[in-house]
């Protein structure tokens, strides 16, 4: 392992609030640099994430989540470095040792916390879920938002909002701190967490500005449920909206959490264990 990846790094430095704006400019930035091969990869993703509802693999998915993240966290770095960005990219994290057993392992951690926080949300509800009606809604049938019952429906929402939150907070900077600087697991959620509390201003500046961006996309969501029935060509343009600002706001978050993470902890010369050169990365790579 590289020495400049083992060299200490300072937990203890403080930014000022101004910097979670620069951050959300700066990733703005970034994704106009490669805004074509950035939505590739975040589509790419999301149709990785859609075999979540595979028996058995798609666990995998979800534990393998952090790896994932940690390749489109490297396809930043490639922006911001002018390299190239070969969709084999997302998953080269998973090749890399040990960092994917730790990216693995980091999952499972994630999984359970979120698992515990939505049991908690769950538990005291009497109602249940229909089976049918949930698969419904998972085949992407909006009309069947509309039949589930008021009470369970904000039990649901609330669980996965906290489930979110949950998992997104203990990986932000602990994803980057395992790929970026080789990190054992234990030791990247510490120093993660430390970050984020010394930092609370800026990432509370970001905060607000992420839900500033995010409004928008709540309403376009809202506008294509009323729609939903209608498959009017109307419809279709909301629908393909709401798709499009979806992927975009997950490549928002996704370049603050690079940058954010640089400006804490800084980069090292050879940031990851990756493949050495973009001459290998183009050999026999598709590129998007």
């Amino acid at each position: 392992m590289n020495d400049e990846i083992d060299k200490p790094i300072d937990p203890s430095r403080q930014l000022p609030a101004g910097r979670g704006l620069a951050w959300l400019i700066q990733s703005l930035a970034l994704i106009r640099t490669q805004p074509a091969r950035l939505l590739f990869l975040a589509v790419l993703l999301q149709l990785i994430l859609g075999l979540s509802q595979v028996p058995v693999l798609g666990m995998l998915v979800i534990l393998a989540l952090p790896a994932f993240s940690a390749g489109l966290l490297e396809a930043f770095r490639r922006v911001e470095t002018g390299g190239a960005l070969p969709a084999s990219i997302l998953f080269v994290p998973l090749t890399q040792k040990p960092a994917n057993g730790r990216l693995l392992l980091l999952g499972v951690a994630m999984f359970a916390l979120a698992a515990l926080g939505a049991m908690l949300v769950m538990g005291s509800s009497d109602a249940q879920l229909d089976t049918e009606l949930l698969q419904q809604i998972e085949q992407g049938n909006a009309e069947a938002l509309g039949q589930l019952d008021p009470e369970l429906m904000m039990r649901v929402l609330i669980s996965a909002l906290l489930a979110v939150s949950i998992s997104g907070t203990i990986s932000f900077l602990a994803i980057p701190l395992i790929w970026f600087r080789g990190m054992p697991m234990a030791r990247a959620l510490l120093l993660g967490l430390q970050g984020l509390v010394r930092n609370w201003k800026p990432f509370t500046v970001l905060g607000l500005g992420l839900v500033l961006l995010l409004a928008p996309l709540l309403i376009f969501f809202f506008l294509m449920l009323g729609l939903a029935s209608s498959f009017s060509p109307i419809s279709l343009v909301f629908a393909a909206l709401v798709m499009l600002s979806g992927l975009l706001f997950q490549l928002v978050v996704l370049g603050t959490q690079y940058l954010s993470f640089k400006d804490i902890y800084g980069l090292p010369v050879e940031p990851t264990r990756s493949l050495r050169s973009d001459d290998d990365n183009r050999d026999g790579q598709l590129l998007a």
